[in-house]
């Protein structure tokens, strides 16, 4: 399944879903239904079917790169792949936490496919607000060099051993690359930025080699 657009209530039910198996893996079917029946975001008391259950699995890691997997040697239980500090995963499932207490993203293309990974990466300071504002596409100020930088950020990878944010700069008016470990203070801005659709995350990663 894959989808360029969703409702806020459809965005919240893929949430649900993570945040349930973040906190309480290895769970079936029919318990994962039993929970939806009583959780408070189904308000018309619908059930979950088999069917709606796996198109949820499935365009939670087409929209996110965050995969539920059925551990049939564990009774056919479901539960988040590769969940452990600091692995791809694990970051993406943060970073749709992120998403949740933040305003809703609106229409927005594949958040995979603006998030290029190349090792497990390590957490940084001002990580999760990056992934924040690609999200939603924000603008972000922070402090770098001695200065208060504005940038959009277009694309966040994990090259090299170290996180790069693509984007443009508003300081130097072009498309760089800066280490987020070289900033400091980031924050998301109300300003929004149009995010280009020539712009290929994985092509201007490859480009820096």
């Amino acid at each position: 399944m894959t989808c360029k657009y969703m409702n806020h209530d459809l965005f919240q039910r893929y949430v649900w879903l993570v945040k349930l198996l973040r906190h309480t893996p290895h769970l079936t079917y029919d318990e994962i239904a039993a929970r939806w029946a009583e959780s408070p975001l189904n308000t018309d008391k619908v059930p979950l079917p088999l069917r709606t259950f796996h198109n949820h699995r499935w365009a939670i890691e087409s929209l996110f790169g965050i995969r539920i997997l059925c551990q049939r040697k564990r009774g056919n239980t479901y539960a988040l792949a590769d969940w452990d500090d600091g692995l791809p995963g694990s970051l993406r499932v943060l970073m749709l936490e992120a998403l949740a207490s933040s305003p809703w993203p609106g229409d927005h293309a594949s958040l995979e496919r603006r998030i290029v990974l190349d090792d497990a990466p390590a957490r940084e300071s001002g990580l999760l607000s990056a992934v924040e504002a690609i999200a939603t596409n924000h603008s972000v100020s922070f402090n770098r060099g001695g200065k208060r930088v504005m940038f959009d950020p277009y694309c966040l990878g994990f090259i090299g051993g170290q996180w790069l944010m693509g984007g443009f700069s508003h300081e130097n008016n072009r498309i760089v690359t800066i280490p987020v470990a070289q900033t400091t203070n980031m924050t998301v801005l109300n300003t929004e930025f149009v995010y280009p659709n020539d712009f290929s995350p994985t092509e201007f990663f490859k480009n820096l080699h």
